[in-house]
């Protein structure tokens, strides 16, 4: 589970922003829903945290740079080649040498806590560093670039990474990825977090984002029609929110040749004289649709305990059903491993079930974004009425029209 995110100088985000799950222990508390006991520390995460703010005001941001920090710790040495730069946006008026960086908090599966920390700019990592707690904080390993040198400066404690290669790391790709690259065990075991997104890729062109969404597509629809769990708990939800299907097929379409078999899915529909219909489910709701392709992600990070970054949860939805799904992550059956869901939205009808502190406020200031919890607004009480305070703009974060 994560404890707390921050960046700066990611895209609008040009100071530090620290996004934390960490919640108080407090007799204001009007419930505990969406609320973790930590296994690390006694405190409570949370585990939905919702984002409000005008569009562009940098809610995508925060959870693309989430987004980022996963993709590079995992796939940037595979992904990049020698010298490419590192598909780091950072903010447009920052210098060109200027450093990004990165911090995040998480606790294992075994209730360890670890810190992880990135500098870096689009050419190369300044310093990247991983901390196991035990009594206190102690580092796994510190690569730091030497300027002097040109050179970098690698210590590790356990960590079973050869000296000679950890040395000669590529300056563009994370310790951690490369680690993982030549078969360091530790390095799979304390990789940062496991994280599920309908976002884009966070290193292709929109040519590779179109084709990489309709892979993934493809890949809920196969897995729907192998996985019988699967299908039976998608099913349950879409007849929730459905009112016209009652079960969902897959079809396999008819091909020429030795083209490999593809497969398409139809909506079952039936009238109260027992009549069925099967319409294809490119030609059911555009609400139908998404909320399929979510679903499957929001089930598999429950089934794994992953982080789910989802932007505008109730695009195509109507809110009742965006807050149906994220009462998924308050279910302790559904989630019995700890998952958590972050999510942008311009559902303000939420907030008459969040606290103060499951809700961040995102505001763009003179082209530099700012990230406010709501347990942080001053003046804002316990017993306010969180929707009315933001809908009126006292919160801020609102289309300024």
């Amino acid at each position: 589970m994560l404890h707390y995110f921050s960046v700066s100088n990611f895209q609008s985000f040009f100071e530090e922003s620290t996004i934390s799950f960490e919640v108080p222990r407090s007799k204001a508390m009007k419930s505990r829903k969406w609320v973790r006991r930590s296994r690390a520390d006694d405190v409570l995460i949370a585990t939905a945290t919702s984002l409000f703010g005008a569009n562009g005001s940098g809610k995508t941001a925060i959870l693309k740079a989430l987004q980022f920090l996963e993709w590079f710790t995992k796939d940037s040495f595979s992904d990049l080649e020698p010298d490419e730069l590192i598909p780091l946006n950072q903010h447009f008026a920052s210098p060109t040498d200027a450093v990004s960086e990165f911090e995040i908090l998480m606790e294992d599966s075994n209730g360890e806590l670890w810190r992880y920390e990135l500098s870096l700019t689009p050419k190369m990592v300044m310093h990247e560093a991983l901390y196991r707690r035990s009594q206190r904080f102690r580092y796994v390993f510190i690569r730091d670039f030497d300027k002097s040198t040109s050179s970098y400066k690698v210590k590790q404690q356990g960590f079973g990474f050869p000296s000679r290669e950890a040395r000669h790391i590529r300056p563009n790709v994370s310790f951690l990825s490369a680690a993982r690259q030549f078969g360091v065990d530790e390095a799979r075991a304390v990789l940062p977090f496991d994280l599920i997104s309908n976002l884009p890729s966070a290193n292709s062109d929109l040519r590779d984002n179109l084709i990489t969404r309709r892979l993934a597509e493809i890949s809920d629809i196969n897995q729907f029609g192998k996985n019988e769990k699967l299908r039976e708990q998608i099913i349950s939800e879409v007849r929730k929110w459905d009112v016209g299907i009652k079960d969902i097929r897959v079809e396999e379409i008819p091909n020429a040749g030795n083209v490999s078999a593809r497969y398409r899915l139809l909506g079952v529909h039936e009238t109260d004289e027992g009549i069925i219909g099967l319409i294809p489910f490119d030609e059911e709701s555009g609400g139908t649709r998404a909320a399929f392709h979510l679903i499957r992600k929001l089930i598999y990070a429950l089934e794994q305990g992953a982080v789910a970054v989802i932007d505008e949860l109730d695009s195509e939805l109507h809110p009742e059903l965006a807050l149906n799904l994220a009462s998924m992550f308050d279910d302790s059956k559904l989630n019995a491993f700890g998952a958590q869901l972050i999510f942008s939205t311009h559902a303000s009808i939420l907030l008459d079930h969040f606290e103060r502190f499951h809700a961040y406020f995102i505001e763009k200031v003179d082209n530099e974004s700012i990230a406010v919890r709501g347990d942080d607004i001053t003046g804002l009480r316990a017993d306010d009425n969180l929707r009315a305070k933001y809908e009126s703009g006292a919160l801020g974060a609102v289309p300024q029209l």
